[in-house]
């Protein structure tokens, strides 16, 4: 757990309520997808928060208890600091950074690629770079069951744009995302594209992070993704597309930009998680 204390001067005889602080770094906090739930505190949000002082007391604290999880990320970070209200003024140091470490267990074979992918690589659209970005798997036993895809840290002025394709070393192939999200600007959000998900990404709403079916919103023209990616039709399915596959070799996922004049990236890359028969 992360321990934010924090600390009052002066006179301490009367209880000091909702002293204001603002909540960032790049962890998630709450909800079915989050990283972290937070305790101690008088109000706590994605956002920003507030923490009372109790009578005679100098200190308060705020608890903030990492999930658990079997999503393999980078570690991240959770920041506190203390914002400017009513019935005090803020002194220095006003903010700390706690770290939650990445001890993720996956069941089966799983690899990772945290590196920053950019949206599109160069010029006002196309491929991204690295165009594909690869995770090599092996050492798996059996034959593939599900896929579960993660994206770390997804940002992009005009998510509409992104057009994504996952393809497995045998050839498989489905399409993540492509045309979701319309004209609304996203920062930094993680996305787990998942066969036992309840829904879609939103077609033309705000992407929140969350767990998702893949979500194809184009009808015609059919996407297109330039060589090395293969081409023909895609699939929807993950399970269906790599079901009863190897999933040891080259797994690629390719992302283009297929609008002008906007950009993006997703800052820490990707992961798989892959159950396989025993």
């Amino acid at each position: 757990n992360l321990e934010y204390t924090f600390t009052r001067t002066g006179p301490i005889g009367s209880a000091l309520n909702g002293v204001q602080f603002d909540v960032g770094g790049s962890a998630n906090f709450g909800g079915p997808n989050g990283d972290y739930t937070a305790s101690g505190a008088s109000t706590f949000s994605s956002s920003s928060g507030t923490v009372n002082f109790a009578p005679g007391s100098a200190t308060a604290t705020v608890i903030v208890n990492p999930d658990s999880d079997t999503d393999i990320e980078p570690d991240e970070t959770v920041q506190l600091t203390v914002t400017n209200g009513t019935g005090y003024t803020v002194g220095s140091p006003n903010s700390a950074t706690g770290t939650i470490a990445n001890d993720d267990i996956a069941q089966g074979p799983t690899g990772s690629n945290f590196a920053n992918i950019t949206i599109p690589g160069t010029g006002p659209s196309g491929p991204a770079n690295p165009y594909p970005s690869n995770i090599a798997i092996s050492g798996a036993t059996g034959t593939i069951t599900s896929v579960v895809v993660n994206i770390v840290g997804l940002s992009h002025t005009r998510p509409d744009d992104i057009d994504m394709l996952l393809v497995g070393p045998t050839g498989g192939n489905v399409i993540l995302m492509s045309d979701a999200g319309g004209t609304n600007n996203i920062n930094n959000v993680n996305l787990t594209f998942d066969q036992s998900a309840t829904g879609n990404l939103p077609d033309s709403t705000l992407i929140s992070s969350g767990t998702y079916d893949p979500s194809n919103f184009t009808s015609t023209p059919a996407d297109t993704f330039p060589t090395p990616a293969p081409g023909g039709s895609y699939g929807s399915n993950l399970d269906t597309a790599f079901d009863g596959t190897n999933a040891n070799g080259t797994w690629s996922l390719y992302v283009v930009d297929d609008g002008t004049g906007q950009v993006g990236s997703i800052a820490n890359g990707w992961s798989l998680s892959i159950q396989t028969t025993i």
